[in-house]
This record gives C-alpha cells, sequence and structure tokens, in this order.
C-alpha cells in the first residue's frame, strides 16, 4: 500500500474511533489524566468506575518511570462538570485524595 493512502486510511480509523468515544466520560478520562503523566507511552488502567452520570470517573492508573521500571496502580479520580474546567487527581506517595473522592462520590 502507498504511504499516503496508508496514511489517509490511518487517519479515518482513527478519527472513526474518536468520534464513537467522544461522549464516552472513560476514554475521556483516560485522555485527561494521559495529559496528566509525565511519561505516558506505557500506561495501564484498571477497576474503572464511572459515577454521577459521568461527571466523576475512579479508575487506577500504572505508569513505568523513565529508567523502565513500573510504578505500581494509584488511585485517580477526573471530575468534570459542565460550569468549570475539568479537575484530574492522580495520588502520590501517602496521598488519599483521589481515593477520598472515589469513597465519597
Amino acid at each position: 500500500m502507498r504511504p499516503l493512502l496508508r496514511a489517509a486510511v490511518a487517519f479515518c480509523l482513527i478519527a472513526a474511533a474518536a468520534a464513537t468515544h467522544a461522549d464516552d466520560p472513560l476514554s475521556i478520562a483516560r485522555g485527561l489524566i494521559l495529559d496528566q503523566l509525565r511519561n505516558p507511552v506505557d500506561v495501564a488502567f484498571r477497576n474503572p468506575r464511572v459515577l454521577q452520570n459521568g461527571e466523576v470517573v475512579c479508575i487506577d492508573v500504572a505508569m513505568q518511570r523513565p529508567d523502565g521500571t513500573r510504578e505500581g496502580f494509584r488511585k485517580a479520580v477526573v471530575i468534570r462538570r459542565s460550569d468549570r474546567a475539568p479537575s484530574v487527581w492522580i495520588d502520590r506517595e501517602r496521598e488519599f485524595v483521589a481515593h477520598t473522592a472515589c469513597e465519597m462520590a
């Protein structure tokens, strides 16, 4: 397949996938979390929970450090309200903000 044709097909497939996930709270939350990470190349998600009609998404996130070692899973929360910008919080060492927010939601 010619490179230009291959690129056009890839673009169409990506655009179609993006259109089907445009309103999916989980896909939006994953994208917002990836925007917050330093090394988003190798990220794993597990245990997603969509709460409050999609306004709150709780999910566990694990990422790879620059030296190649993997961090353990950490709790993350994404809060999207129609009247303000989205809030993204990923718990770090000894932080329980996302954990508490997910338990209270």
